[in-house]
C-alpha cells in the first residue's frame, strides 16, 4: 500500500492475501482502499485486486498468496477459502504468555521493512500487530494509533507479558513499540522490530542495546491492551 497513486511513493503498509478492503476511490491504474480489519487507508493497483465472494461489504482481497511460514498461514483466522479446494484458513489458539512467547520467538531474526507486515519484513507496529493479531488481539496499525490502546502500566517492574513498551523522539514524538515477554531481575525481555525482529532488555531509561553497549531508544510509556492468561 503506497501514500500516493505512484510505485515511487513510500509504502505506508501492506494488504495481504485473504484480507478484505473497501474502494474508495480510483486514480488511472491505482485504487485508494480501506482495510476491513483495521482502517488503513492507502493506495494500491487495480490490478491486485478482484472480487470476493461476497462475504462482507465490498470485499475484495489480494490474488498473490502471503507466504506459508512454519507449517501455518500468516493469518489464521476463521475466514473460508474463496474458492473450493484452495488451503483454508484455520481455528486460530486461544489467547495466551505461552503464544504470545512462542510467536515472538518464530518470528525473531526477519528483516526490517519499513510499511511491513510478514516475515518478509516488519516495521516495529507491524510487527505489534500481526503477533497480537495472531493471538486474537485487534491493534491499529501505527505506534501512535497504539499508544492510546488499553491502560496505562507505571513502572517496567509492574509490567507483564503482552504489555507494551512505547518510545519516543527529541520532538516527543512515539516512534517505536515493542513487546515485553518477560520480567528479569528488574528489567523487562522484549521483542522489537529494529534492524530485525530481536530481543533486548527494557528499563526504566529504555531498550539497552546488548551488542553495542548503549541505549538505543527511550522509553515513553507502557500500555496493557489486553491481557493474557
Amino acid at each position: 500500500m503506497r501514500r500516493e497513486p505512484a510505485h515511487r511513493s513510500e509504502m505506508v503498509n501492506q494488504l495481504l492475501f485473504g484480507e478484505t478492503c473497501v474502494r474508495l476511490g480510483a486514480q488511472e491504474a491505482w485504487v485508494m482502499v480501506r482495510l476491513g480489519h483495521d482502517g488503513y487507508t492507502g493506495w494500491v493497483q487495480e490490478k491486485q485486486l478482484r472480487p470476493g465472494d461476497g462475504a462482507g461489504a465490498d470485499p475484495w482481497y489480494l490474488e498473490t498468496p502471503v507466504q506459508y511460514y512454519d507449517g501455518h498461514w500468516l493469518f489464521a483466522g476463521s475466514m473460508r477459502p474463496a474458492v473450493q479446494g484452495e488451503p483454508g484458513w484455520v481455528q486460530q489458539p486461544a489467547p495466551s504468555a505461552a503464544r504470545l512467547s512462542q510467536l515472538t520467538g518464530s518470528f525473531m531474526g526477519a528483516p526490517y521493512l519499513w510499511g511491513g507486515r510478514t516475515v518478509a519484513g516488519f516495521d516495529c507496529s507491524g510487527f505489534v500487530q500481526v503477533v497480537f493479531r495472531l493471538c486474537g488481539r485487534a491493534l491499529p496499525r501505527d505506534a501512535s494509533q497504539q499508544v492510546a490502546e488499553g491502560t496505562v502500566v507505571d513502572f517496567v517492574e509492574e509490567a507483564r507479558p503482552g504489555d507494551l513498551a512505547f518510545f519516543d523522539s527529541e520532538e516527543g514524538h512515539i516512534i517505536h513499540v515493542g513487546i515485553i515477554t518477560a520480567l528479569t531481575d528488574g528489567a523487562a525481555v522484549i521483542v522489537h522490530a529494529s534492524g530485525e525482529v530481536r530481543q533486548d532488555l527494557l528499563d526504566h531509561n529504555g531498550i539497552f542495546n546488548g551488542s553495542q553497549k548503549n541505549y538505543s531508544h527511550r522509553l515513553r510509556a507502557l500500555r496493557r491492551p489486553a491481557a493474557f492468561s
